[in-house]
């Protein structure tokens, strides 16, 4: 199996003192992975402007080493004032809104440097997360770069729902513990004195249902103070 090559070819006449042809210099130049790149690039376009058209939140921008916008996607625009014409044919610069060249400069710059980044901020009561990605010439070097802009403030909120959730259930289980530790030395304090009763009056002369009576006391005390500290310990263990 053979690859193909895609060559660009070029050629540059070569004449003598009277001006007469004296030959031609063909030269030939690899392109095969520059127009490779160019078709993934066309198709990467392509996927992102469907999903601009299908997924709500996304803008999609395409931009030069001159920070000019090519391509703007999306419909998010224009919950925050803008179209596509705000942007397309102008640069980054052109835009009127200091905040928004503030935070987009820097990544597109950053992708011209064949950087990829990436940004959470906040923009007319929105969040949004924006990923910034280098296009590659045949040199691996950037020449362009694509933008896509998310609004994420729906799932920022779902995650300080989460938190605040969290927390709460947090403070209830501490709480819980904390009045179930009162609510044992509440039980253990007279279950001890009852103990210790039982086995003052084991000492003293008693008639033999008397002595059922405060063994039955005896071992009913005993197996509740066993599994009150049993379930103490495992309160203790949950909780660490």
């Amino acid at each position: 199996f053979r690859s193909r090559i895609i060559l660009e070819a070029k050629n540059k006449t070569i004449r003598d003192k009277d001006n007469n042809l004296a030959g031609i210099i063909i030269s030939g130049k690899n392109i095969t992975g520059h127009l490779a790149r160019q078709e993934n690039l066309k198709d990467a376009i392509n996927l992102y402007s469907i999903l601009t058209e299908n997924v709500p939140g996304i803008s999609l921008f395409l931009f030069d080493n001159e920070l000019r916008f090519i391509i703007s996607r999306g419909d998010e625009m224009k919950k925050i004032g803008f179209t596509s014409e705000d942007f397309e044919g102008k640069t980054l610069y052109d835009i009127h809104d200091e905040k928004i060249r503030n935070i987009w400069v820097p990544l597109f710059e950053s992708a011209l440097n064949n950087r990829k980044t990436s940004v959470e901020y906040e923009y007319r009561s929105y969040v949004y997360h924006m990923s910034v990605l280098p296009v590659l010439n045949n040199r691996n070097e950037a020449y362009m770069g694509i933008a896509i802009n998310q609004n994420i403030t729906e799932r920022k909120h779902t995650i300080q729902r989460l938190r605040k959730y969290t927390k709460e259930a947090e403070k209830a289980k501490l709480a819980t513990i904390d009045f179930m530790a009162n609510i044992s030395h509440e039980i253990r304090t007279p279950l001890s004195a009852v103990i210790g009763f039982t086995e003052q009056l084991k000492q003293t002369s008693m008639g033999s249902k008397q002595k059922q009576y405060l063994n039955i006391i005896d071992e009913s005390s005993e197996h509740l103070m066993r599994s009150e500290e049993r379930r103490v310990g495992k309160e203790c263990r949950s909780r660490w």
